[in-house]
């Protein structure tokens, strides 16, 4: 398996979470529960523990979208590597 074919892979895993976490996100109501972002309140990067497990959950969702949009830039980056090995062989 190649590179460009992991971070695929991990990719998509990680949109299925993304997806299972949204799920969680609207059956608890939490959507709205983190105002500002990044960070949740006053420009604090984590909700504090007084937050409530809703700013929790909506942390965790915007953070995994955040990160999915990293691997989504990671794949961009590597796709004209893979296609330019591919016409080369």
């Amino acid at each position: 398996m190649t590179r460009f074919q992991r971070l695929a892979a991990a990719t998509v895993v990680t949109v299925f979470l993304l997806v299972t976490i949204g799920v969680v996100v609207r059956a608890t109501g939490s959507g709205e529960a983190c105002p500002h972002w990044p960070g949740c309140f006053s420009g604090q990067f984590l909700p504090g523990l007084d937050a409530g497990a809703q700013a929790w959950i909506e942390w965790t969702h915007r953070t995994v979208a955040a990160f999915i949009g990293l691997l989504i830039l990671a794949m961009a980056r590597l796709l004209p590597l893979r296609l330019s090995r591919r016409q080369q062989g």
